[in-house]
């Protein structure tokens, strides 16, 4: 455990980016662990960690060298604080979980995907064809 001192503190950061994850509605794949064990929810533009209070987030923006989409990206999370503000890149803090539309803001900026959003009979055709598929593979083994 290298970016925490106790297990529960990494149980407590956890929970924080959990609700955060959810109210980004993100994909599943983007919430991990990065390579100092941190819990994060990562994007190809960037990152959300937690601020270390308990209710804070630390999200970090990078434009890839275009000061134009840097300028973009700080004008599309301008309802987060500013923290940092390099050329191509930088940091916000967001006090509280964001809405629907800050969401999708935060998800376009970093580049996080969006889960899914299968409807009910959608998923009930899927696992009637899920069961047939290991149906055949019984009959055929």
């Amino acid at each position: 455990m290298l970016s925490y001192k106790t297990l529960e503190q990494a149980r407590t950061d956890k929970a924080q980016l959990e609700n955060m994850h959810q109210a980004l509605n993100a994909a599943k794949t983007a919430f991990r662990r990065d390579d100092c064990d941190l819990w994060v929810i990562s994007g190809k533009h960037g990152y959300i960690s937690t601020w270390g209070d308990g209710e804070s987030f630390h999200i970090v923006c990078i434009a890839e060298s275009s000061e134009r989409q840097w300028g973009a990206d700080k004008k599309r999370l301008s309802f987060c604080r500013l923290t940092q503000n390099g050329d191509f890149d930088g940091a916000f803090r967001l006090d509280r979980l964001p809405t629907p539309d800050e969401a999708a803001s935060i998800r376009k900026a970093l580049g996080i995907g969006k889960a899914p959003n299968f409807h009910d009979e959608f998923r009930e055709r899927l696992r009637a064809r899920m069961s047939a598929v290991r149906e055949d593979d019984l009959v055929m083994a």
